[in-house]
């Protein structure tokens, strides 16, 4: 509960980019730009693995001095030890999303959602043997989440490559494009930040609750779980939108964009109600 807004802030971050590079390739697929397509799955590839090394050595370095600026009370040594498992594991976090909006991008939403469910189970498994059975504590439970996040990255790329020529990809495939790692990271970063905005405010919030005690930080986060499920639907939608505008961008069906956003209005006010 103490590491939620943390976790937010810098896995949102990176899960934000990774949708943007999603969106890219959704553009090509909507275009038939084959060629263009691979080149943007083996970009997504590339810079998955720079933003994640970008991301991990400050967060884990700093993880301790972040949650003491947050007030965390008596259970700071615990907060710290599943927070660095969990920023060392950013790039697991990373390559499943990554994977996932890929294959969004040619219409496979059922793949992603398959192996999250699988990621989900075993997570729970691996919390189990990770506290009970090997006394790992708090880092455990990290463990757990960063193990199960990569077997699922890990399985959705085999799928990914062996079931679609469309983004199977190359060694001509790899090469510096700085127009398009710039037109990709320009998509991502306004994806990130609209989550790292939020995160900011999470963040000034939870500090104010931590000084009330492990207690309080408990309640606040059994409440905010409740609250996620009540409101998972909306971000999904942005993913889900973003991804079908790209496909019709890039077919320049802006007809079709245009009953798509009054489709997912609709269906936000109807998950509100």
């Amino acid at each position: 509960g103490s590491t939620g807004c943390i976790m937010f802030l810098v896995l949102g971050f990176a899960n934000g980019i990774a949708q943007g590079f999603g969106v890219m390739a959704s553009h090509a697929f909507g275009a038939k730009k084959e060629k263009l397509l691979k080149h943007y799955v083996a970009l997504a590839i590339i810079l998955t693995v720079i933003v994640s090394v970008v991301l991990t050595i400050p967060t884990v370095l700093a993880s301790r001095q972040l949650l003491i600026w947050l007030n965390t009370p008596d259970i700071l040594v615990m907060a710290d030890a599943y927070i660095k498992v969990i920023f060392a594991g950013i790039f697991c976090t990373m390559s499943y999303n990554v994977a996932s909006g890929l294959l969004r991008s040619i219409g496979d939403s059922k793949t992603p959602l398959y192996f999250l469910i699988f990621s989900s189970v075993l997570n729970i498994v691996l919390d189990i043997f990770f506290i009970v059975v090997v006394k790992a504590g708090t880092a455990g439970a990290a463990y757990a989440t960063v193990i199960s996040q990569g077997i699922a990255a890990v399985l959705s790329f085999i799928v990914m490559f062996k079931k679609y020529d469309l983004l199977r990809t190359s060694r001509e495939d790899y090469y510096m494009d700085w127009s398009g790692i710039w037109r990709m990271l320009s998509i991502g970063l306004q994806m990130a930040l609209n989550y790292s905005i939020t995160a900011i405010g999470t963040m000034i919030f939870q500090a104010a609750v931590n000084v009330f005690g492990s207690q309080v930080v408990a309640a606040y986060t059994a409440a905010s779980k409740v609250n996620n499920i009540a409101t998972q639907t909306m971000p999904t939608l942005g993913t889900a939108a973003a991804t079908y505008c790209g496909q019709n961008l890039g077919a320049g069906r802006y007809d079709r964009i245009f009953k798509g956003m009054k489709s997912c209005f609709f269906i936000c006010i109807g998950c509100a109600v």
